[in-house]
């Protein structure tokens, strides 16, 4: 059997606004002919629904770590750095090649890499 939203209990919520916001709502409802709060609650539902059919996953907002996350245009702050990951990065550069692929290849940073090649 189909739910309709008239068959789900209400339950109450309070907010505070800003009182430009509040006149705005009240002058919209009368202009809607409609009360406040089934106003503001359609418009809600209206987001709600908006942010569902986005099909965002549920864990979007747990942090995952990828060591490809620089591949993948992922912020990736500070990593370990350690000797073997400097020699690595001085010589690829030895060997000629151009600092944007050094980063992209390492996960630094390019600005990183410029301060390698200077400090040689």
């Amino acid at each position: 059997m189909a739910t309709t939203p008239t068959q789900i209990p209400s339950a109450e919520i309070k907010i505070r606004v800003p009182r430009l916001l509040l006149a705005s709502l009240n002058e919209m409802c009368r202009l809607a002919l409609m009360p406040l709060e089934p106003f503001i609650s359609q418009m809600i539902e209206v987001q709600i629904a908006e942010f569902r059919r986005r099909k965002i996953p549920a864990d979007f907002l747990t942090p995952k770590f990828d060591p490809r996350g620089v591949a993948q245009g992922l912020d990736i702050h500070r990593r370990k750095f350690n000797v073997e990951l400097r020699d690595k990065v001085v010589q690829r550069l030895d060997n000629g090649q151009p600092v944007a692929e050094v980063a992209a290849a390492t996960g630094l940073s390019k600005s990183t890499i410029r301060r390698i090649r200077e400090e040689q």
